[in-house]
This record gives C-alpha cells, structure tokens and sequence, in this order.
C-alpha cells in the first residue's frame, strides 16, 4: 500500500493539462479539485474515485452518485466484487449540502485490499445500503485499474487531456454533453486570452525601468503566490494578469 501511495503521488503531480479526445465507456476522468481519477459506473449514475488527502496520499476508494439518499444514518455498507474475489467494507458520508448526488468514502484497510482487488481487475460490481435502501452499480475497470500500478502515467496523462479538452466526469460535475462540450470551446478561449496576457504582462515588466524592477520585485513574488488562488482557472488567471498589467503600466507613468 507504501508502494502504492508513492506511485500515485507521482504520477498524479506529474499532469499537465492539454488537449485530447472524448471520453469512452471505460474513461478515467481527471478530478483536479479532489486530486484524483475516477471512472464512472457503466449506467452513468455513479463515479467510483480515489480517496485522496490534500497531500495526494491515498486513503480509500470513493463514491459520488445520483440522488442523495433519504437515509439519516451516517454509516453505509459496501460490498464489491471484482474479478478476483469479495469485499465487504464500512463508509462514510461526507458532509454534502447537494440534494443531487451522495457522497461515500471508505477509508482504511479495508479500502486497501478493495483497490488491490481493483488493480486486477476489469469489472467492479459495487452494492451501497443505506440502512435498507439499496444503490448497485457496475463499473468498467479496464483503465482505471491500471493508475494503480505502476504503469499508470499515461493513463493519468490521457485524463488531463481529456480534462483540458472540456470532458468531465459525470456526477461529480453534474454536468452534461453540451455543456461538456461549451466548457471546451470555453476553456480553449480562456487559455488563448491567459497566454496574450501573460505575454504582455512580461513586456511590461521588461520595461520597467531596472530600478522600478528591483522596487516592485517583492510585490511581483507576492502576486505570483496569489495565483495559486486561482486553481489553474484560466479566467481566473487572465483577469488577475490583465489588473497586474494595469498596475505595472501606472507605475511605468509616474
């Protein structure tokens, strides 16, 4: 499981987002919020996705699916199946303010030897009790089986792609296929107009004087650090380098 969690630190910090194709049956979807991946369950309604923490450690396997239950006990439980055997394991519920969709994770050892199981995988049968109330999906684990080997960095890189190109993962972006297919064409847009405006922020900054350089320099790291705010948002990024700009330009006037 060491082995494991080091594997997919690596690989998961290693994506970088660009372009690429639509998603298939068997797609892996990039979550960058969650710092995971994910492969969604073969009617649609669930995503079965990797439970990591802040520090992309992996801790469980995780659930989001349709429709939150009307269950008010905090505890569920899970029973998988997958190629090579049968596991039986406790979740949890996660504070979720989204009538929408249920969230479940299942942390711990009992996870652990789940997502062995998945790693041999090509099939996952998942059943879900809600104190009674019973959600059963199948999951296609062709791809998402192999981000937890040690192959696994062309599958992550191929969900970048996929991300980048717009395509999102069902559930978990409660989205559907034309606006996965607006995002895109407004994604490509974005990252046009944040690359014009870091290249002219550069010009600016280039002539300023030496001395106005070395004045603003410390401002100029500070504002750097505040783009990680912006969580690679490319609107988000254009908007705080087009006022940056502005902010160079008057000091350039004085």
């Amino acid at each position: 499981m060491t082995t494991l969690i080091k594997t997919l630190k690596i690989m998961a910090s290693g994506v970088v987002l660009i372009s690429a194709i639509t998603a298939a049956s068997s797609t892996v979807y990039f979550l960058p919020e969650a710092k995971s991946a994910g492969v969604a369950s073969n009617d649609k309604n669930a995503l079965m996705f990797l439970g990591m923490d802040r520090d992309v450690n992996l801790k469980g396997i995780c659930f989001a699916i349709t429709k939150q239950s009307s269950s008010i006990v905090p505890l569920v439980d899970i029973t998988a199946t997958t190629d090579n055997g049968r596991f039986t394991m406790h979740g949890l519920r996660p504070k979720n303010n989204d009538d929408t969709k249920e969230l479940v994770c299942s942390l711990g050892s009992e996870a652990g030897d789940f997502l062995t199981g998945i790693a041999k995988s090509t099939t996952v049968n998942v059943k879900l009790d809600f104190n009674g109330e019973i959600r059963s999906y199948s999951f296609n684990t062709t791809e998402f089986r192999k981000i937890l080997t040690a192959n696994g960095q062309g599958v992550w890189d191929k969900a970048a792609k996929d991300y980048a190109q717009g395509v999102r993962a069902p559930i978990f972006y409660n989205n559907n296929r034309e606006a996965t297919k607006n995002n895109a064409v407004t994604s490509n847009a974005d990252t046009h107009s944040y690359k014009a405006s870091d290249e002219k922020l550069n010009s600016v900054w280039k002539n300023l004087s030496p001395e106005t350089r070395k004045r603003l320099l410390p401002s100029q790291r500070e504002w750097i650090k505040q783009k990680s705010g912006c969580n690679n948002e490319q609107k988000c990024l254009t908007d705080m380098t087009n006022n940056r700009i502005l902010e160079l330009e008057s000091e350039n006037e004085k």
